[in-house]
């Protein structure tokens, strides 16, 4: 996937402007029950089919589909040239009433199949004690998780001042360095993102994005995934 141009279109988006998209995805173009591995460019960690997240239509907030992380999963969505300027990466995710286990949203700096790898970011989903957190910095005060309803999950990357600030359902979490967000001795650059379960219980997400801080991605009823090209 590194160093090519990447052109991914199976519905409509409509942007502004439209060079100003790397990445959207809403699941909507993949049969049901399917897997995401080697589809849209998603691939289990290290290439791994077993980390394999699935299309579900169980839950969607952008009908009729979203993704189901299962205990086992462990999903990747790979980037190219998201290293400068300011970027914001969204997406929604569902968490039903009952279930427990911890399930992650991470952001890598360097991803490769294999290693090496450097981690700016663990947002962790703490279902058992029902709360958001930055599992980088545990001292750092959680906010309340939000069950059965779609809830924003909203990371804005300023690269220029090295820093990232977090935010679960409109609320900031956290601010921090991006270099030294997790890992620590990382680049200025967004290589992956990652949807882990750590034997968590099943969550759902969807809608996920990733913008130039400034432009609007508007979601037509049915909202495909598309991949702009960035660099060589």
């Amino acid at each position: 996937m590194r160093n090519s141009l990447h052109l991914f279109l199976t519905a409509a988006l409509v942007l502004a402007p439209a060079a100003a998209l790397a990445w959207a995805d809403n699941f909507d173009g993949y049969a049901n029950g399917s897997g995401l591995h080697n589809q849209g460019g998603w691939r289990g960690w290290d290439g791994n089919v077993g980390a394999n997240a699935f299309v579900s239509n169980v839950q969607s907030r952008s009908a009729p589909h979203s993704a189901a992380v299962l205990p086992t999963s462990d999903i990747v969505q790979q980037y190219v040239g998201v290293n400068t300027g300011q970027w914001v990466l969204t997406g929604y995710n569902y968490v039903p009433s009952g279930v427990s286990g911890p399930q992650y949203l991470i952001l890598l700096n360097v991803y490769n199949e294999g290693g090496p790898y450097n981690w700016s970011l663990d947002l962790l989903y703490d279902l058992t004690a029902n709360q958001v957190r930055d599992a980088d910095f545990p001292a750092t005060p959680p906010l309340p998780l939000i069950r059965n309803q779609w809830v924003q999950t909203r990371i804005e990357i300023n690269f220029a001042t090295d820093t990232q600030a977090i935010y679960y359902g409109g609320n900031l979490l956290t601010q921090k360095s991006w270099t030294e967000g997790a890992s620590g001795g990382g680049e200025l650059n967004l290589d992956a993102l990652d949807l882990f379960s750590n034997n968590g219980a099943t969550i759902y997400w969807d809608d996920l994005s990733l913008l130039e801080a400034g432009t609007t991605a508007v979601e037509p009823t049915t909202w495909g995934r598309v991949k702009a090209a960035f660099g060589n």
